[in-house]
């Protein structure tokens, strides 16, 4: 799972350089489906606060801690109920 995160959020990073893009994207990617407005900025909100962390206590570079980040929240999309479980 961690490996195909990394992936995604490779991909997500180099292809979009608008958070909204890039959540929207990831989100059709594992759901086939774009995120909704509150799923859209709880997303954000949990990248933002990941990616200060990372900086703050890891002392990542800011391009460091923006990847990291973007896997952990592509890391969440693909554990979810939502990814695993096919309606």
């Amino acid at each position: 799972v961690m490996d195909c995160a990394d992936s995604l959020a490779q991909r997500v990073c180099s292809d979009y350089s608008q958070a909204a893009e890039r959540i929207d994207w990831a989100y059709q990617s594992a759901f086939g489906r774009t995120a909704d407005p509150h799923e859209r900025q709880r997303a954000l909100a949990f990248i933002e606060a990941i990616q200060a962390r990372l900086v703050d206590e890891q002392s990542l570079d800011a391009p460091q801690a923006e990847l990291q980040a973007w896997s952990l929240f592509c890391q969440s999309l693909l554990i979810c109920n939502e990814f695993m479980v096919i309606e």
